[in-house]
C-alpha cells in the first residue's frame, strides 16, 4: 500500500482499505502471539494500532519518510 502523497482525498474509504490490506499480515505477524493473547485481544490490539496509525497519518505525524514506514 502506497500512502505517500498527503492526505487521503476520501478518509472512510482510505481508512478502509487499511484495515482490510493490512489485516491479513498483522495476524499472520501475530500467530506467534497467541500463547499470550487470545482472538479477541488480537482483534482489540489491530483495531487499536489501526486507528492509530490513521490518526497519525491524517494529522501528519506519520513520517513516511522513514525506512520502515516504505512497506505500508
Amino acid at each position: 500500500m502506497n500512502l505517500k502523497g498527503g492526505k487521503p482525498q476520501n478518509n472512510d474509504e482510505t481508512f478502509v482499505r487499511i484495515y482490510r490490506e493490512q489485516r491479513k499480515p498483522f495476524f499472520h505477524w501475530a500467530g506467534k502471539w497467541r500463547t499470550f493473547f487470545g482472538q479477541e485481544d488480537l482483534e482489540d490490539i489491530y483495531q487499536d494500532a489501526i486507528i492509530i496509525f490513521y490518526q497519525h497519518f491524517v494529522s501528519g505525524k506519520y513520517d513516511t519518510s522513514h525506512k520502515k514506514s516504505r512497506n505500508i
